[in-house]
């Protein structure tokens, strides 16, 4: 009756080969297989993210840049303190070109 019982239970159905099933099985190490798994999953997801990220802040940059130079020409004033007309202008026929193509 019982020797039968147990060798039931160490023997047949191993989840994995060489490891028996059952009680003999450590959940701690079944979770820290599954968490390995997981790991290389969520590497790879980072891997992307910091990717995307790094494609976000280089257009983020060119922008900021492109922005602060003109803003340095709109803020120009000439030797008597009024507005350098030509950078206002430039502005204005730039906003109205966008306008347009749209």
């Amino acid at each position: 009756g019982k020797s039968g019982k147990k060798n039931s239970a160490d023997g047949g159905g191993s989840t994995q080969p060489g490891l028996p099933s059952g009680k003999g099985w450590n959940k701690t190490v079944r979770d820290k297989l599954q968490w390995d798994k997981d790991k290389v999953i969520r590497e790879e997801e980072r891997k992307e993210l910091r990717a995307k990220w790094a494609e976000e802040d280089k257009g983020r940059k060119a922008f900021f840049e492109k922005r602060d130079e003109q803003r340095g020409k709109f803020r120009k004033k000439n030797a008597r303190g009024q507005p350098v007309m030509k950078h206002r202008v430039d502005k204005i026929l730039e906003a109205l070109q966008k306008e347009g193509g749209a």
